[in-house]
Formats: structure tokens, C-alpha cells, sequence
């Protein structure tokens, strides 16, 4: 049976019977030798192939300390992380995420006096200006960032050349591409509507069309200047995102659709691209371990140049800022901030890393990413500027029920400001 992770929150009730089980089949505990230290690690399952490398290699120059790491999907983990933390079993490092956008955000943590204060520590300078105030709150350091990411598509490049389909780079082409790719008999972009990635398209799109003409939008709204429902780029967007579904470019049922069958559909050829963020390329890259995957800007106008991707700094580690096991933590969120740490972890996750230094070259795989930061054509993700993690659990089910011919975007819009206003 599939399970939506996005219709809601699970119940703290539902997360203290089932977080046994969760975690338990999500396990890793790599022994060290006798007598040595032991670090309890709690992890994001979307970001497991980054933290798995990370922990390899930090065991071959820590070979006394046994690491027992622990992973859940997106929305079980945001809910457990709360719960563990509020009773005081949470690991010594667990995952966390930029911004206030969801429940395991550090603006919606720290305020509760789960996160240790980090911004001591040698690393912190290393941060780029562009991101760090991504990683603080009120001026605090509570996260080492792992990634930089983006959202976009990541394309089928062996298939594209034998389909004889190039990559799009205006939104004509995309409707073109959608055309020879279905005519392939090829899913042309999959989405995971079915769960918490229905927010992708609509992500991928309004990094173009809002923040390329109004680049102060964030701001504008939160001195109650502007609105998503007042905003032509989110209608645009939506627009658009309809238009895509109308002419197939998302497969005939992609309400039914989750990661999994995404991931699945990338491995046995049967979509030509996903649309996604980088902090899944590991799940695809895993999957189809001898296929040429890259990730390129989804364009929303007729013009490249003004083509922008939706992203910032990606989660990294916090540390409880209750652990019997301070000493231990520390040191481990040390090495993930250092540039042995940033690329090892790179190795996993296939994203680029902020804090490398000249260790880390990055791969065709995510050559764009580089390239859209080095330009400057990078908006921001849009849930990390906003007010509560209701906007984002709003808008999934949002745009569930659009693609799903349930709902109208000036409804879908007017449900974002709602939560944006009340938090409801």
C-alpha cells in the first residue's frame, strides 16, 4: 500500500507507537572497536545517501567511535524529531532544515531550546555570506549546511540521445519536449504529486516568474504589501502547471504518483526526466547507477536569460542541545563542517557542497547548480521565508487537489494566505 506522507502531520499519538518501527527498519550501526565511544545520529531517509558516505568516511579516522544512525521519511521524521526532542529522547546530531517552512525547521526549533549554540566553532567562517543568515536565527549559528541546493529537472541524458530530445531552455520548448517525449512513449517530467513533491513544479516555476521581476516579494509580503493571490507570477505558475498537466507532460496519472514510483521510473527508462530537488539525486543516482543523469533550470519564459532555479542553503546537522554526549557531537558536526566532511558527504548525496574549498569539483550531474549560483540566478526557496510550516502543508494538498481538477488557483492561492496571515 502507497502512503501519502503529505495529507498531514502523523498524530504524536500514531509517531510514539510507530517510531520503533520506523526507525528500526531504517537502521545502521557501524561498530567500532571495543571500548569505544558510541554517537546516536537521527537523519532525514531523502538525504541517506550523503549521511551514509559521511559516516564511512568519518570511521576510517575515528575507528573507536560506533555510530548508530537512524533515518524516517520527510514528513514521519518532522513529526518525530519534535516528539523525541520534547521528551527528551532525541539523538545527540539530527537533521534539520533552514528557515521556518516545517515542524524540523530551526526557526520552529530553537525557540524551544532544542538546538545547541554552534556559532563558536571553527567552521562557521567558512560559511558562504550567501547562505549563512540561512543557517541562524536571531544572529545564532544552529547548523553546519551540507548542500546548496536547487530545484529543477534531472534528465535521462542517455535517453535524451538516443530519443534525439534536447533539453529545454525556454517554456515553448517544454511544451515541445513534453509532445516528443510522450510520443516516445516516455513519462516527459515525473512528479510525485501523490506526496510532499506535488510542491516541486510550482517551486521550480516561481523562482522565474516572481523573483525575476520582483525580486523583493519576500519582504513586500511580510509588510503585508503583497499576496500570493495578488501575485501575477504564483497565478502564472499555477497556470502553467495546469497547462503542463493538460498536455501530458506528467504521464496520464500523476495524482497517483510518490518518490518511490519517480526513483523506479527514472531506473527502468520509463520517464525521460523528474522534476525534483537536489537533495534527491542520491535516491536517483543509486537507482540507475549507469545512467547519465543531469539536472537543468525548468524554464518558465521564452527567454533563458531570465530563467532562475528555487533554492538556498540545504539541511544539515544540529546538535541536541540536551545530549549527555556533548563532547562526542561536537566533534562529529566538526568534521562535517570541514571540507574532508563536505565532500565525503557530497560523495553520497551527489549535491555541492558549500564549505569544500578546492577538495570538491562538481560533476556534470550538477554542473547547473554551480553554474546558477556562480551567476547569481538563484531565488529562494520559497517555504524558508515564510512565516510558518502551515504554508507548505497547505499548499501540497493545494495543488493535490488542483492537479486533480478539485480546486481552482485563485482557491489554491487564497489558502496560502490564509495560512500565511493566520498560521491555520
Amino acid at each position: 500500500m502507497r502512503k501519502n506522507t503529505a495529507t498531514s502531520l502523523i498524530t504524536l499519538t500514531a509517531i510514539t507507537t510507530l517510531a520503533a518501527a520506523v526507525l528500526a527498519g531504517c537502521s545502521t550501526s557501524t561498530t567500532g572497536s571495543g571500548g569505544g565511544r558510541t554517537l546516536t545520529i537521527g537523519w532525514n531517509s531523502l538525504d541517506r545517501p550523503g549521511i551514509d558516505a559521511a559516516v564511512a568516511a568519518f570511521k576510517k579516522s575515528h575507528p573507536d567511535v560506533e555510530i548508530k544512525l537512524t533515518s524516517a521519511d520527510v514528513a514521519d521524521y518532522q513529526a518525530l524529531i519534535r516528539t523525541q526532542l520534547s521528551s527528551g529522547t532525541a539523538p545527540d546530531v539530527f537533521y534539520v532544515w533552514p528557515g521556518n517552512g516545517n515542524p524540523g525547521a530551526i526557526e520552529a526549533l530553537a525557540p524551544g531550546g532544542y538546538l545547541a549554540d554552534l556559532s563558536g566553532r571553527a567552521w562557521v567562517a567558512n560559511i558562504p555570506g550567501s547562505i549563512k543568515s540561512r543557517t541562524e536565527v536571531d544572529g545564532t549559528t544552529y547548523f553546519a549546511p551540507m548542500a546548496t541546493n536547487g530545484i529543477g529537472a534531472i534528465y535521462n541524458m542517455d535517453l535524451m540521445g538516443k530519443l534525439g530530445i534536447k533539453v529545454p531552455d525556454t517554456w515553448d520548448s517544454v511544451l515541445e519536449y513534453c509532445a516528443k517525449a510522450k510520443a516516445a512513449g516516455k513519462i516527459p517530467y515525473d512528479v510525485g504529486v501523490a506526496d510532499i513533491f506535488a510542491i516541486m513544479v510550482p517551486y521550480a516555476l516561481v523562482a522565474t516568474n516572481v523573483y525575476t521581476t520582483t525580486p523583493d516579494f519576500d519582504a513586500e509580503q511580510a509588510a503585508g504589501k503583497s499576496s500570493f493571490e495578488s501575485s501575477p507570477g504564483y497565478k502564472k505558475s499555477l497556470e502553467q502547471e495546469i497547462e503542463m498537466r493538460d498536455a501530458g507532460c506528467f504521464g496520464s496519472v500523476p495524482t497517483g504518483t510518490v518518490l518511490a514510483d519517480t526513483v523506479t521510473h527514472i531506473a527502468d527508462g520509463s520517464a525521460l526526466a523528474v522534476i525534483n530537488i537536489t537533495t534527491t539525486l542520491g535516491q536517483f543516482t543509486k537507482a540507475a547507477p549507469n545512467t547519465t543523469l543531469k539536472f537543468f533550470p525548468l524554464p518558465a519564459t521564452n527567454d533563458p536569460s531570465e530563467t532562475r532555479i528555487s533554492g538556498s542553503s540545504g539541511a544539515g546537522p544540529a546538535v541536541n542541545a540536551k545530549t549527555g554526549n556533548m563532547e562526542l557531537a561536537l566533534e562529529f558536526v566538526d568534521w562535517m563542517g570541514s571540507a574532508e566532511g563536505q565532500t565525503a558527504y557530497a560523495g553520497g548525496s551527489k549535491q555541492v557542497p558549500p564549505m569544500s574549498g578546492d577538495l570538491y569539483q562538481p560533476s556534470d550531474l550538477v554542473a547547473e547548480v554551480a553554474k546558477m549560483y556562480k551567476e547569481n540566478r538563484v531565488s529562494p526557496l520559497l517555504d524558508q521565508n515564510w512565516p510558518n510550516a502551515v504554508v507548505q502543508e497547505r499548499l501540497v494538498s493545494a495543488v493535490q487537489q488542483l492537479m486533480a481538477d478539485k480546486s481552482s488557483i485563485g482557491e489554491v492561492l487564497k489558502i496560502m494566505d490564509v495560512a500565511y496571515t493566520t498560521g491555520k
